[in-house]
């Protein structure tokens, strides 16, 4: 069996995933790779077990996706840009926290921002839980502002 490099520096190397793709339509090929192609663009190298969370599905059933033992469900390629989108924004938001908290830069922005939301005494409510990716963002941004954690948005 082919392996490919070792993972993260370790000498375990992780065994290839055997790929037969007899028992799929040509129309469940394509949906298979724009399913690889989205998944490994918005979750990265390790994306099987993050995709599998956000879907809701068996780790074992994007395995089966992956090999072509089985067809990616339309209703699966038809959902995951919306899970793109949503794993983007908080990939955004954990940069900008990083940047928030590490920058030396930002540090007299954050100084102003908690300082004024002590003085309010606590901090204004948050916006409503947002439906768009634009919403997502603005979500974010003023989740950030005001540097004080909220509820995630909700679907």
């Amino acid at each position: 069996m082919a392996k490919s490099a070792s993972i993260r520096g370790t000498d375990k190397a992780r065994r290839e995933p055997k790929i037969d793709l007899s028992r799929l339509s040509e129309e469940q090929k394509a949906t298979r790779i724009a399913f690889l192609d989205l998944a490994e663009i918005a979750f990265g190298k390790a994306w099987q077990t993050p995709v599998a969370s956000a879907l809701g599905r068996d780790k074992a059933q994007v395995a089966g996706w992956i090999s072509g033992r089985r067809p990616v469900p339309v209703d699966v390629l038809a959902e995951l840009p919306a899970l793109a989108l949503r794993w983007a924004a908080s990939l955004e938001h954990r940069a900008e926290m990083l940047r928030l908290r590490w920058d030396p830069a930002l540090a007299e922005r954050r100084i102003q921002i908690e300082t004024a939301a002590a003085e309010a005494g606590s901090p204004p409510e948050p916006p409503p839980a947002p439906r768009t990716p634009e919403e997502i963002v603005n979500y974010i941004v003023a989740e950030l502002l005001l540097d004080v954690p909220m509820d995630s948005p909700s679907d």
